[in-house]
Parts: structure tokens; C-alpha cells; sequence
């Protein structure tokens, strides 16, 4: 996910919470579908897939959390948001 592109090029010793939470969410999407297609069946691919987009969610929950405080501007915001958002 670009999303966690973007958060992965911060440097480590400017990492807070806001930073990290993004991260692990955008990581959480993308393996959350790749165990959910490996279970046994139909019914655990769904589950995983709702809990894919769970993070999602709370990807751009957080971009909403780092524009408010305002580690990213308006412009950027919205270039995330729309990515986030594909």
C-alpha cells in the first residue's frame, strides 16, 4: 500500500505512535488477505477480508490524526486520503 510507502520513509528516531499505528495498519491489510485466502474455506477468507478492511479504515482514521496535528498538510492529506482510498 503507497500509504505505508510514505510512513515507512519517516525516519526512526521521529516515530511516534501516529507514525507507527499507520504502519502496522497497512501492513495488517495486506497480510491479513493473504492468511485469510490460505485458510480452509470460503467463510475464514470473508472474515479476513472484513478485518483487511478494518485497517483500512484505520489508515485513514490515522491520516485524519497526523493532518490534525498537523504532521502532514492539507496537500498531502489529500494526495494519502485518495490512495488510501483505491
Amino acid at each position: 500500500m503507497k500509504v505505508g510507502k510514505y510512513v515507512l520513509c519517516i525516519k526512526d528516531k521521529y516515530l511516534t505512535p501516529w507514525d507507527t499505528q499507520p504502519r502496522r495498519a497497512s501492513v495488517s491489510i495486506m497480510s491479513n488477505i493473504a492468511e485469510g485466502f490460505e485458510r480452509a474455506g470460503r467463510a475464514e477468507f470473508h472474515q479476513f477480508l472484513v478485518i483487511a478492511k478494518g485497517s483500512a479504515a484505520e489508515v485513514r482514521s490515522q491520516l485524519y490524526v497526523a493532518l490534525d496535528a498537523e504532521y502532514i498538510n492539507q496537500d498531502k492529506f489529500n494526495q494519502l486520503k485518495e490512495i488510501a482510498e483505491e
